[in-house]
């Protein structure tokens, strides 16, 4: 099976600058959000 997935990062202000990331199918329509959730790994 492959990995069709597009990632998205963006730190929210309202949240303390936590980054959100967005993980996307866009090869299916309409685009498909897979899951969302604040990324810890990423450093502020």
């Amino acid at each position: 099976m492959t990995n069709n997935t597009t990632h998205y990062i963006k730190a929210i202000p309202e949240f303390e600058g936590r980054s959100l990331r967005v993980v996307m199918n866009l090869e299916v329509i309409p685009n498909r959000v897979i899951t969302v959730f604040f990324d810890r790994r990423i450093k502020r």
